[in-house]
């Protein structure tokens, strides 16, 4: 009977032990807790827009063409306003930084190399939402493949 009695305490602490462990895994503030796939892998697909946030505001309608292609190590990031006549197109390399926080995308205009750096918050095979400043404005911006 102590031997059984035992023997539960242990599966117990265990599974206790690993339900900790595994919460705990979690990279980003949305998620996914776990996942198999790396994160550099999750990242490279041709994502489209679901909402644009900018300054907190739904822009959604605002944004008709909202683009990011991630290669390997290539990104082609289009995004147009309503009242733009044409889209942005930024082309460069991205990687991921800040202990894979973060994306950090690197692009030239004219002779000067820009960076861009996109917090993660959500990164699935199928979602990407991140968050970033550009030009004094905050972007919260969700993808989708």
């Amino acid at each position: 009977m102590m031997k059984t009695f035992r023997k539960l305490v242990a599966i117990w602490v265990i599974l206790l032990s690993m339900a900790v462990l595994f919460s705990s895994c979690r990279k980003y503030e949305d998620g996914p807790t776990f996942s198999l796939i790396s994160k550099k892998e999750r990242v490279a697909n041709d994502w489209k827009t679901v909402t644009v946030f900018r300054n907190d505001i739904d822009e959604t309608k605002e944004y008709p063409t909202y683009s990011i292609n991630f290669g390997k190590k290539d990104v082609t990031w289009k995004f147009q306003r309503s009242t733009d006549t044409d889209p942005t197109e930024i082309t460069g390399t991205w990687e991921l930084a800040s202990v894979k926080e973060q994306i950090k995308i690197s692009y030239v205009v004219g002779s000067e190399t820009r960076l861009q750096y996109m917090d993660i918050l959500r990164l699935t095979e199928t979602e990407l939402w991140v968050s970033y400043l550009r030009d004094g404005d905050y972007f919260d911006i969700r993808l989708k493949d």
